[in-house]
């Protein structure tokens, strides 16, 4: 792990980190609401889905990043005259596998305490790591542009906007790929495995994409 990666890491341990336990306790609340009023699928499709998972992953990569663009953490490397692909690599794979450990542990934790007996507690748990790891790299992307990394906050905006329909610009966000694995309506109509490989193919194809954005950043 570079430096930066584990600079990247050791935020996740500070006191600030204890802000998605926040999350944990919305998870659950709002899960043991939804016993009585149509269970897990009624809360993974209506609250977990659509509102925690993005705005926990949000906050992961905030912590995370701080008030800075991506750029800034490769500073170091390119002062250098190093690349900054290797550490920004580095920062993705730390981010996004921390992310998808939070979505998906929040994600079994609220199936378990909603219940409900139409829904697989396994896939909702794999589809919801899928989902935090895709976003967090979206986020991480959108972090190399603006002013302190401010695009990620438009990306956030856009896929609660446009994630929320069915159309093809939906298709490019998580949001519609997830709700597509807990049972809800698909961008296009994909659903099933579809939807769980175009999790996967935007969790890479933007993790390409930010790489490439790095390659630029040699000083």
């Amino acid at each position: 792990m570079s430096a930066i990666a584990a600079l990247t890491a050791r935020r996740f341990f500070s006191f600030r980190a204890l802000a998605p336990l926040g999350w944990l306790c919305a998870t659950v609340v709002l899960a043991w609401v939804a016993r009585e009023n149509g269970g897990a699928p009624v809360f993974l499709r209506g609250s977990f889905a659509p509102l925690i998972l993005p705005l926990l992953v949000f906050s992961l990569v905030e912590l995370a990043l701080g008030p800075s663009t991506l750029k800034t953490h490769a500073s170091l490397s390119t002062a250098f005259g190093g690349s900054p692909a290797k550490p920004i690599a580095s920062v993705i794979c730390t981010v996004a596998s921390i992310a998808a450990l939070h979505s998906g542990t929040l994600g079994l934790v609220g199936a378990l305490v909603a219940r409900g007996d139409s829904i697989s507690v396994a896939l909702t748990t794999f589809a919801c790591a899928l989902a935090g790891a895709s976003y967090a790299v979206w986020f991480l992307y959108g972090a190399t542009m603006g002013k302190r990394g401010g695009g990620r906050h438009i990306v956030l905006g856009l896929d609660f906007i446009i994630g929320s329909g069915a159309g093809a610009g939906a298709f490019v966000f998580p949001r519609a790929h997830l709700r597509a694995c807990l049972g809800g309506h698909g961008a296009l109509g994909v659903h099933g495995a579809g939807a769980i490989g175009m999790l996967v193919a935007i969790a890479l194809s933007l993790s390409g994409l930010t790489l490439m954005r790095a390659r630029t950043w040699r000083s």
